[in-house]
């Protein structure tokens, strides 16, 4: 199995799929994010082989996070490879995450994926994703003090609420928020909901 593959970028297709040239071969991988990528581009990838009766296809990654999903994305019975893709390419690994570990179905909907789906993958999945830590991975933008945010949540979880209800209450304030406030107004704004 190919689990590495790095070369240049040879061509790229409309269907998002590469031809990366490594070592005089041509290997033809459906890569993530492809749109921020040209030809003629140095690219690392990690690589999940997929392996049919009719058909072997290689899917390529920028991340041993991203590929990991996608694998356990995989597990889900209904998704396919390319439904996966799907998903992590339209909403990003820490929209994903995020919506799986939070429950959000709808952080989830994507084209090739119902109301029943996106349900299914959160059943099935929600906890066998990593908790997210920051408030990047949150899906909020900005700067901050990530240290904050992590005295936030151990201060919370010594009060014993879950880090699951704390992560998702976090989601919901406004980033300006978390910017401006101490962590004792945060922990306030927070018990209010929590």
């Amino acid at each position: 199995m190919i689990g590495f593959l790095s070369g240049k970028i040879k061509t790229i297709f409309d269907d998002g799929s590469l031809i990366i040239l490594s070592n005089g071969v041509g290997w033809k991988v459906n890569a993530v994010n492809t749109g921020a990528i040209k030809e003629d581009q140095e690219i690392e990838l990690f690589i999940h082989t997929n392996v049919r009766e009719d058909d072997i296809s290689l899917w390529g990654f920028t991340s041993q996070e991203e590929l990991s999903l996608f694998k356990k994305l995989l597990s889900i019975s209904g998704v396919g490879a390319k439904t996966a893709l799907n998903i992590i390419t339209s909403k990003g690994y820490n929209e994903v995450v995020s919506s799986i570990y939070n429950g959000d179905a709808k952080g989830l909907k994507v084209s090739s994926v119902g109301a029943k789906t996106a349900e299914k993958i959160i059943i099935e999945l929600r906890d066998k994703v990593p908790a997210p830590t920051d408030a990047t991975l949150l899906g909020q933008t900005g700067t901050f003090d990530n240290s904050k945010v992590e005295n936030v949540k151990e201060a919370l979880k010594n009060l014993g609420y879950k880090e699951r209800d704390i992560v998702s209450n976090l989601t919901k304030l406004d980033n300006l928020f978390i910017s401006d406030a101490s962590e004792q107004d945060i922990i306030k704004k927070l018990l209010s909901t929590l």
